[in-house]
């Protein structure tokens, strides 16, 4: 009887040990847990963060069309609706300032993605339209050379920027800048089609 009760103590010991280490192990695995979400939490924070100023700074630069842009102190994403506002979203505005605002929102996520490594997003972005909803062209020449002047801070090898524009401003008309040909009704882009 005694035997029995030293083996039932035995076992008891050897279950409670490896008990104690598992729930050792699983606390260590819950800390490490804990602590990638408040890295994840934090990153996604920075990067939210760093969206909005972009967004901003896209927005006070642009010409003085519309007074919510350039007095603009906050930008938001609602990724979820696919939707970029200044603090109400609802707001409505003409159609060029709610295309602007739009690209804006497209731009800063790229440009975001160049200053912050963890960023998962390509540093990549094709825009296939650079003037739409009767947007003016002074608006749109202005649009790309803010652009162009904050890509002059990162190493051209970084990050790849392709759009397309029938309004090329003069200083960026050049092959530093522009591939292929410009295209006009009389050189159209699909030759030998009758």
């Amino acid at each position: 009887q005694l035997r029995t009760l030293l083996e039932n103590a035995e076992i008891y010991q050897s279950k409670k040990s490896r008990f104690d280490s598992l729930e050792s192990h699983i606390d260590i695995l819950n800390s490490r847990i804990k602590k990638l979400r408040d890295d994840q939490e934090k990153l996604k924070i920075n990067i939210n963060n760093r969206i909005e100023k972009i967004g901003v700074y896209l927005l006070n630069n642009d010409l003085k069309r519309q007074k919510e842009f350039f007095e603009a102190r906050e930008f938001h994403i609602d990724y979820r609706n696919n939707l970029a506002f200044i603090s109400d979203k609802n707001a409505k505005y003409s159609a060029s300032s709610s295309f602007y605002l739009k690209n804006s929102a497209r731009f800063a996520i790229f440009l975001a993605s160049l200053s912050i490594d963890k960023m998962r997003f390509p540093r990549f972005i094709l825009c296939d339209n650079m003037e739409d909803k009767g947007i003016e062209l002074i608006r749109v020449h202005n649009f790309q050379k803010i652009l162009i002047e904050y890509l002059r801070d990162f190493p051209d090898d970084s990050y790849q920027m392709i759009y397309t524009t029938s309004f090329i401003p003069d200083e960026l008309n050049n092959e530093k800048y522009c591939v292929g040909e410009f295209y006009t009704e009389e050189n159209p882009s699909l030759k030998n089609v009758q």
